[in-house]
């Protein structure tokens, strides 16, 4: 209210310049979140074009390679098998996960 009497700007005038500013804002705002999934859509081709695309079926041995663990972890961040396949399962709606291990002796 300050600013107002002392701009000496009747309260209309003063109500339409500060919708204008949150207009401009929100444009801006607009603008800026467009550029953003422009963006993610660009990173998101540049990153699908170097994917190279494998079909797996049911029960094929899959490659793990695990990280490697320190010597110094304790027993619970250690990995509870030194098996270097995973056996594939297919469920119900198609999707691949990793339910059993195939433990190999190399």
């Amino acid at each position: 209210m300050r600013v107002l009497a002392e701009s000496e700007l009747e309260e209309a005038e003063w109500a339409k310049q500060r919708y204008e500013q949150l207009n401009l804002i929100d444009e801006k705002r607009q603008t800026a979140l467009c550029h953003g999934q422009c963006y993610q859509q660009r990173m998101a081709r540049a990153f699908n074009a170097r994917v190279r695309h494998r079909e797996f079926n049911p029960g094929d041995l899959v490659l793990r390679k695990p990280l490697p663990v320190p010597a110094c972890c304790k027993p619970h961040c250690r990995p509870l098998s030194s098996s270097v396949f995973f056996r594939l399962h297919v469920h119900v709606a198609s999707a691949h996960s990793v339910i059993s291990t195939c433990i190999l002796s190399i």
